[in-house]
């Protein structure tokens, strides 16, 4: 009770006289008993709140940090400072005196060039510095114990030095560069080995390196909203083939992709072909809203893929060994010119979600009655003739239907009057 009033004593003292960043270097002569409590507060020019988190420190309503770095507060024992939310443009030098920080947040500020003073916290574990107006970055590679580093929302245009070497540390784990001006990733983004999480989104990519079989730990790669044309399947194969055990998302949507590059290497053998692999954790694949016109045969062979998005693009004809994608469960090709379905979808026997909405099809293939895991399909809007069944409205609600409405698999907002013979077989 003595020690929670005293600690109350101490607060209102400070509340006091933290009114104005200015006065903290003036007004306090703190002893090493306050170390943990002021590694615990909430540092505000305008108003003091503490937080009672040990060993954290919020900085709030700073246009500049240097004033807070020359008082006499025990640096050595704050490990995380967030002091986003400010109108800072830079960081003092005597930031190196903070040695055991592992984690600095320093976005949503005004930074126009890099701070070089966080070039030396060696033990930084986390670095953000989103939302900032940087336009390039400084020499991190000291920073080897660096495993998160978060520069999106920036203007950066490369991550590397004139002569072209990379300025990260290689043990990243997740890197996030998106919503920049970058036109490239260099080449030896090979060497972060480490890296699990790579998200490139929203820049201005045109192509990228062909060495991501390097990245064996590589399981998230967000891509989408750059101006890719062509698409190396090694890509593909890199997330597909690695042995990480975590589902795997692989987002190319939202770019100009009109061909797939062959061959592809297997990052098993190196041989430059794609072979059938044992199965590996799940693969997420999106490339909805390309240029798509024709996938490549070889894209049936990523037998991990279980979610692919085709949706929103200039198809006609898939692959007539789709059948092969055992572990498929979500299909999606609404918006693309398809006349038909292959006849081998019948051997996707896992497939539990098919979407085929704003096309021309006409008619469903008679082996889509084997996909009996099939649980949602979506025909809305397309050609099919008029012929057998009645309707309220546009929905399939026939009796004689009712069995597929009761399983989900409505047939919703199509002109479709018929269903294949066997599927009849099935609901009669």
């Amino acid at each position: 009770m003595i020690l929670f009033f005293l600690k109350f004593l101490f607060l209102s003292v400070l509340h006091f006289n933290l009114n104005s960043s200015e006065n903290i270097t003036s007004t306090l002569n703190l002893t090493t008993e306050h170390v943990e409590l002021l590694a615990s507060c909430d540092l505000d020019s305008k108003r003091f709140v503490s937080s009672f988190e040990p060993k954290k420190c919020r900085l709030t309503n700073l246009d500049s940090l240097e004033t807070l770095f020359i008082t006499p507060f025990a640096k050595d024992q704050i490990t995380y400072i967030d002091a986003s939310l400010n109108l800072l443009t830079d960081v003092p030098p005597s930031i190196h005196s903070f040695s055991r920080v592992i984690s600095l947040n320093l976005s949503d500020n005004t930074i126009r060039e890099w701070p070089s003073p966080v070039n030396g916290l060696t033990s930084l574990l986390k670095l953000n510095i989103n939302n900032n107006f940087l336009d390039s970055i400084g020499d991190l590679r000291a920073l080897t114990q660096l495993s998160i580093l978060n520069l999106s929302s920036n203007t950066i245009t490369s991550l590397c030095s004139l002569t072209n070497h990379l300025l990260i540390p290689t043990n990243l784990e997740e890197l996030n560069i998106s919503y920049n001006l970058m036109n490239t990733l260099p080449s030896s983004i090979n060497t972060l080995t480490t890296l699990q999480v790579l998200d490139a989104r929203c820049n201005s990519l045109t192509e990228l390196p062909l060495r991501f079989h390097y990245l064996k730990h590589l399981h998230k790669l967000f891509l989408s909203n750059n101006k890719l044309k062509t698409i190396p399947l090694v890509l593909i194969s890199a997330l597909a083939f690695n042995d990480v055990n975590n589902h795997k998302y692989l987002d190319l949507s939202h770019n100009e992709i009109e061909e797939f590059e062959e061959p592809v290497i297997n990052t098993n053998t190196n041989r430059r072909h794609v072979t059938p692999s044992p199965a590996k954790a799940p693969l997420s694949l999106n490339l909805s809203h390309n240029k798509i016109t024709k996938l490549p045969n070889t894209l049936t062979r990523f037998n991990s893929v279980v979610e692919l998005d085709l949706s929103h693009n200039k198809i006609q004809l898939l692959p007539q060994n789709l059948g092969a994608m055992k572990r498929l469960h979500t299909l999606m090709l609404s918006a693309n010119p398809l006349n038909e379905l292959p006849v081998e979808i019948g051997k996707c026997t896992a497939l539990e979600n098919l979407t085929v909405n704003l096309t021309p099809l006409r008619d469903l293939p008679d082996s889509i009655v084997f996909l009996t895991a099939l649980t949602n399909l979506q025909l809305l809007d397309n050609s099919m003739p008029l012929k057998a069944f009645a309707f309220h409205g546009n929905t399939i609600a026939s009796y004689r239907l009712r069995y597929l409405v009761e399983k989900k698999r409505a047939l919703i907002a199509n002109p479709l009057r018929s269903l294949p013979y066997e599927i009849r077989e099935k609901i009669y």
